[in-house]
């Protein structure tokens, strides 16, 4: 509330004070628009004819000079105090400013002045609410997709699709779900070979050692991803997971170099060949080792951050998932799913409520908020007493 020293200033400034051209602040006014300046405008006489012939069309802003300001009365007495949002009075060295300031909150409750600020900051607020959620169900909804299939597939790196059976090299698999059956680059030309598991020629024993790294980076990564899909409860994969999402973004990049540069190492021995004691061993060897010691880390970091991108941002709006809910198999069918369920939340619905009301309280005032806060503590009451029935 405003304090008697602002109330009386208002009717001060605001009944007696009549802008004219001899109190024409009209110094500031060139100040604040330097194009009057440019256009060769210099004087009191050429400020006041530019701003009652345009300035007030344009609705651009004179001001009274400081001095022509009548000083409000002060009152020692408590219910005189001005909020502290408006500091005091008597330090303020520009009274122009505590003018507009009292004038904009006078006629607050009725001015449009605030409703294209509103109305600006609601929606960008529900967008971000609306990314925040549909990445959180997108989420939800992947997890679920895993829970049926018994947890993260490629977790195993002695199993598919990182190892199968010779006789399957012949074989053409049909599904799409590379997932499920031993699949390039794991299962190649080079690596159903035979002959060359016995001899163990050079080239071979590059590619196997490649794969073999890769295989090792992949489940070791798939195998830390999988501890972030175990959650059953929906409303914490759905405020979760947009987080999760983010952390495992900036993750995945880290985790793929250290898992990478580990496997070089622990499949150092699918370099080696059949015969230790030959002449070129040691030497070819070891460059195509340190060659993969400085290329594999980062290439295979990019390369699982384009992926995991793919997977957590577009796999379950894409294509359709099967998934697990109540205990019954059902499809998602990508982003007509994930929007149908975004709107529907009640959540979502929740803080559109309180979005809404929040902001006309800040840019309306208390008057244009009352409605929304008593329909929000409403619709709360009614889900608190909901929640309270099924527990």
């Amino acid at each position: 509330m405003l304090g008697n020293i602002t109330k009386n200033y208002i009717e001060k400034f605001e009944n007696k004070q009549t802008l004219n051209k001899e109190n024409m602040d009209w110094k500031r006014y060139l100040n604040d628009y330097p194009d009057l300046r440019k256009a060769g405008i210099d004087n009191l006489d050429g400020a006041w004819n530019h701003y009652t012939d345009y300035g007030i069309k344009e609705k651009r802003t004179a001001y009274i000079k400081p001095e022509e300001i009548p000083n409000p009365v002060v009152s020692s007495s408590p219910e005189n105090e001005v909020d502290d949002n408006y500091g005091d009075v008597e330090n303020m060295d520009d009274l122009n400013k505590l003018r507009d300031k009292l004038k904009s909150e006078k006629y607050r409750w009725t001015s449009v002045e605030y409703f294209p600020k509103f109305a600006e900051n609601v929606v960008n607020s529900l967008a971000f609410l609306t990314v925040y959620f549909y990445l959180g169900v997108n989420f939800n909804i992947l997890t679920k997709s895993i829970q049926l299939q018994g947890g993260l597939r490629g977790t195993d790196m002695e199993n598919v699709p990182y190892q199968g059976n010779v006789p399957d090299c012949d074989k053409k698999e049909l599904s799409k779900d590379s997932m499920t059956y031993w699949s390039f680059p794991y299962k190649n030309s080079v690596i159903c070979n035979t002959k060359s598991h016995k001899t163990r020629p050079f080239f071979f024993r590059i590619i196997y050692w490649a794969i073999s790294t890769i295989a090792f980076s992949y489940s070791s990564g798939r195998r830390l991803l999988s501890k972030f899909f175990l959650s059953e409860d929906d409303n914490t994969m759905i405020l979760l997971g947009p987080l999760i999402i983010i952390l495992l973004l900036f993750t995945t990049p880290i985790v793929g170099w250290i898992t990478s540069f580990a496997g070089i190492f622990m499949n150092y021995s699918k370099l080696l060949p059949v015969c230790w004691w030959s002449f070129w061993f040691p030497i070819t060897t070891h460059i195509i080792f340190f060659l993969g010691l400085i290329n594999f880390p980062i290439n295979i970091a990019i390369i699982q951050s384009i992926t995991m991108i793919y997977y957590l941002l577009l796999h379950t709006t894409l294509g359709k998932v099967d998934i697990l809910e109540d205990g019954n198999k059902t499809a998602s069918k990508g982003i007509l799913t994930i929007l149908k369920r975004v709107f529907s939340n009640s959540m979502y619905k929740m803080l559109i409520l309180i979005i809404i009301s929040f902001h006309a309280f800040k840019y309306l005032g208390l008057l244009f908020s009352i409605p929304m806060i008593i329909y929000t503590l409403f619709s709360l009451g009614v889900k608190l007493i909901h929640l309270f029935n099924e527990a």
